[in-house]
């Protein structure tokens, strides 16, 4: 039969700001269980009241909790306060639902006055939230929102954050908008406006956005929302548009994103199909750099909460491409990209002003992302080209036949081949492993360099008429990626000068 228990519930644990405990006596059985002396003490803080919860016919719950001086401080480190005021809740699931929450709260948090006061009430299918008043310091959200009988929807929520560095650390602008609700459960009007001002978080910067999104009693839905300059330090990562119209069954998104190194358009269609979305990305356009990259053709995409998938697809620019297989984008993504005939000049904005490359780049990534780490492979071979140096005015030239590398990524390392050969810049082969799991990121490698023709110098050392053979070495490379160590050893057999 059912036996009747008492006992005590006791609990310690340390919070930001200090230790704090929980301890209540406690009785019942398996009809009823109360916690007749709910005590938590935080510092000089304290919550207590009483959990009463029944397991019957008729289930339902009553719970009455008293805050004095409650620090948030102990449970979350930027909110450092005292809260006091009253949290009250009661009723019941069985036969139907119906209960009531009341919170009134008041005190400061972040040395700004809060008060919140809210009641939500429930009659079956029927809720209603009213009044709704939470305010810290001069930003305040205020509204009332209820679903009816014929499962009616109203409600309008309102905020002003005219201060929003006195809410967290780091964070500040304005912050002003509101929601309204309106139809029914199944078919839902309303509509979001959203304004924002001199955003900051920690680095990033936010000139200005503008959200505003509707939705009709037909369903159709409109969205455009508009970013101002966003900044992380001194860099400009752009601006853009995001826009959008349909309804769940099709709809139709576009984002253009203007930065100052490169330019971004993307269309895509889709529905909202159980489990997730379907669609596809219909048009797409990236102009980086020199090159200005066009998706091939339409690619279907998908969306849930299982997997996120790309299917196979291609970009061109000019005479360069890049190829994709099927996409994994997550969980556990994997990559699959092929580079052909990219034109080294395409990137002669990131190249200091004396130095150019001429020449084509190929290379391929296959790259899995796993929760050990990354694993997989790149290889990039820039084929024949040139390097050219301006000395005093004039073009140097230095043509190679091969230069290529290879490397593979695994969770604990990453390991490279670097190999270059040229009729005057030699043979030069590099092996090295990085190792990416710590802060210093050691390295130990070694590399071989033969036939280095020395009267290059010439261009580059004055009162040198004549200076002729070849240079040769080995050695080996330790240290950390950003603090190597170069141990070097050279010849230089049948010199002249």
């Amino acid at each position: 039969g059912e036996r009747y228990r008492a006992g005590a519930v006791a609990a310690e644990a340390d919070g930001p700001a200090g230790p704090f405990t929980l301890h209540s006596p406690f009785a019942g059985d398996l009809q009823r269980v109360q916690l007749a002396d709910v005590r938590l003490q935080a510092g000089r803080g304290q919550a207590s009241g009483r959990l009463e919860l029944n397991l019957g016919a008729q289930a339902g719950w009553s719970t009455h909790l008293q805050l004095r001086d409650i620090d948030p401080a102990y449970w979350q480190a930027g909110l450092p306060g005292r809260i006091a005021g009253s949290l009250h809740s009661e009723g019941q699931w069985q036969p139907a639902l119906q209960g009531r929450l009341v919170v009134d709260l008041h005190g400061q948090v972040r040395q700004q006055p809060l008060r919140w006061q809210a009641t939500l009430q429930a009659q079956g299918e029927q809720w209603s939230l009213a009044p709704l008043q939470l305010q810290l310091g001069d930003n305040r959200i205020d509204g009332q929102a209820s679903l009816g009988s014929g499962q009616r929807l109203a409600g309008e929520l309102r905020w002003k954050l005219p201060a929003l560095q006195q809410l967290w650390p780091e964070l500040a602008g304005r912050v002003q908008g509101q929601l309204q609700l309106a139809g029914t459960r199944q078919r839902p009007q309303g509509q979001l406006q959203l304004q924002g001002q001199a955003l900051r978080f920690q680095q990033l910067r936010l000139a200005s956005v503008q959200l505003d999104a509707r939705l009709d009693a037909r369903q159709q839905g409109t969205l455009r929302l508009q970013s101002g300059v966003l900044r992380q330090g001194d860099r400009n990562l752009g601006e853009g548009l995001l826009s959008g119209a349909g309804t769940w069954q099709r709809h139709q998104l576009e984002l253009d994103w203007l930065a100052p190194d490169f330019a971004v358009n993307l269309q895509l269609s889709g529905a909202q199909q159980a489990p997730g979305w379907r669609g596809e990305l219909r048009q797409a356009r990236v102009q980086l750099a020199e090159l200005a990259w066009q998706l091939q053709a339409p690619t279907a995409v998908r969306f849930n909460a299982q997997a996120w998938n790309l299917a196979a697809h291609c970009w061109q620019a000019e005479q360069a491409s890049l190829c994709a297989g099927a996409q994994h984008l997550w969980p556990d993504s994997r990559l699959d990209y092929r580079l052909r005939q990219l034109p080294m000049s395409s990137l002669a904005g990131w190249w200091p002003e004396d130095f150019d490359w001429q020449g084509q780049l190929d290379g391929e990534l296959q790259l899995q992302l796993t929760e050990r780490g990354p694993r997989g492979q790149l290889r990039l071979d820039a084929g024949q080209g040139q390097w050219r140096l301006r000395e005093q005015g004039q073009w140097l030239a230095f043509p190679y036949q091969q230069l290529h590398l290879h490397s593979r990524l695994q969770p604990h390392g990453v390991e490279a081949r670097l190999w270059l050969d040229g009729e005057r810049l030699g043979q030069f082969e590099l092996d090295m492993q990085i190792d990416p799991r710590t802060a210093s990121k050691p390295l130990r490698g070694q590399y071989r360099l033969t036939g280095l023709d020395i009267g290059l110098a010439r261009h580059f050392v004055s009162g040198l008429e004549a200076l002729e053979g070849r240079l040769q070495g080995q050695g080996r490379i330790t240290g950390s990626l950003l603090a190597p160590w170069v141990d070097l050893t050279t010849s230089t057999p049948e010199t002249a000068e």
